[in-house]
């Protein structure tokens, strides 16, 4: 450990990311797939083969029915392909990693029996609407981790593009180093496999998104995944290859911006956020008081003009709410009984 790794914790504790807890707490959407990620990437530094493999695709498979740790079910394949052509030209067994091959991706292809693609977004096409577009939404999400919430600055555009460029950089720099190795060690993929699922990610809300405007890339819920491409940014700065001198003072050079980059981001909630957290703060306790008074579901989302939840009747709302009242939980907690 350095004192530069303060940048780790500076990571996965950004204000940016104050929707997952503050508006709509959700574990399937941010917090488990950002942990089950970490802990995939660990399980690949296990010695065993055994252990690793076992964990891996344990992972693997929990983090691809989040939903949103999907994009990981395409990385493992490709992983273990790379070490297993690895040992193979080291002349190592490998029919185990076949093994390992087949069920990640009987993993990944499990989750899309009986899927059926049906997206919230009444704007969004199968068709693309242009590399520029997407582009600029990826840019202006890598941008929000730092601290940016308008597109107005040309800073942040800036400071978007020089992010997404190191990631390509990242992403080619260690695929190059695999062609020209002779040898191999899983632990040197992580940055890369990190930054690759952030990657990939942004480029499938970009996607799925764009179409709503360049201001949905501001999103705070999308923060924890853009978190698990900048600790790959980081583990690849701190681990820089290069002759002596110059290795140590361009890695010491490259964490110190990125840590002064992220203080940036982890300094005072900006006025933005703030704003959305005194709205559904106010928004949300205007409806409990309503709800505690009247038990009207629809009269309170009327009343209070907000919705507790966008659709009630898929969810079976009123029924749950019928439970937490008898069981004196969430809303009804505290209250005396009667």
């Amino acid at each position: 450990m350095r004192w530069l790794d303060i940048a780790i914790p500076l990571i996965f504790f950004t204000p940016a990311q104050f929707e997952s807890l503050w508006i709509t707490p959700n574990l399937a959407h941010g917090p488990l797939p950002l942990l089950l990620i970490v802990l995939y990437c660990l399980a690949w530094t296990c010695e065993l083969p055994a252990v690793r493999y076992t964990l891996v695709l344990i992972l693997n498979f929990a983090a691809i029915y989040t939903g949103f740790g999907l994009f990981i079910g395409v990385i493992t394949p490709l992983w273990l392909a790379v070490e297993f052509y690895f040992r193979r030209q080291a002349r190592q067994p490998a029919k185990w990693l076949l093994v390992s091959l087949a069920i990640s991706l009987a993993s990944l292809g499990s989750f899309f029996i009986g899927y059926r693609l049906d997206p919230d977004a009444k704007c969004f096409s199968l068709q693309p609407h242009g590399v520029v577009r997407y582009l600029d939404f990826v840019v202006l999400m890598l941008a929000h981790f730092f601290g940016a919430r308008s597109s107005r600055p040309v800073v942040w555009v800036l400071l978007g593009i020089a992010v997404l460029t190191a990631m390509v950089y990242v992403l080619g720099s260690l695929g190059w180093r695999l062609w020209k190795a002779r040898g191999y060690a899983p632990r040197k993929l992580i940055p890369a496999v990190l930054v690759g699922y952030g990657l990939i990610f942004c480029a499938a809300t970009a996607y799925g998104r764009a179409c709503f405007g360049p201001y949905v890339a501001f999103s705070s819920r999308y923060t924890e995944y853009v978190e698990l491409a900048m600790l790959g940014l980081y583990l690849y700065a701190s681990d820089f290859r290069g002759p002596g001198l110059r290795r140590n003072c361009v890695r010491k050079l490259t964490s110190g911006i990125f840590l002064m980059l992220l203080l940036m981001g982890a300094g005072p909630i900006q006025r933005e956020d703030r704003s959305d957290m005194r709205y559904y703060l106010s928004r949300k306790e205007s409806w409990r008081k309503c709800y505690l008074k009247t038990g009207d579901l629809l009269g309170c989302d009327k009343t209070v003009d907000f919705l507790v939840y966008p659709v009630e009747e898929r969810t079976g709302l009123q029924g749950k709410l019928e439970f937490l009242k008898q069981k004196r939980l969430n809303l009804y907690s505290g209250l005396p009984p009667g």
